[in-house]
């Protein structure tokens, strides 16, 4: 293997690994400002919401 690239493997690893931190952190930003994280879990309860009104209205058919 190449020793330039041998020789600055810690500073490659360094600068993925601060990189990476970068990312999760704008990205928690962007969906904090944006609130999809809160969107998401409104449509989750809206799935299950519905869910539920479809077993209850097919049970009520069958009687």
């Amino acid at each position: 293997m190449n020793p330039i690239i041998l020789n600055n493997l810690p500073n490659i690893l360094g600068f993925i690994a601060i990189s990476l931190f970068v990312f999760i952190l704008i990205r928690e930003v962007i969906c904090w400002y944006f609130k999809i994280n809160e969107r998401v879990q409104l449509q989750k309860e809206v799935i299950y919401n519905q869910e539920l009104l479809f077993k209850l209205l097919s049970h009520r058919m069958k009687k």
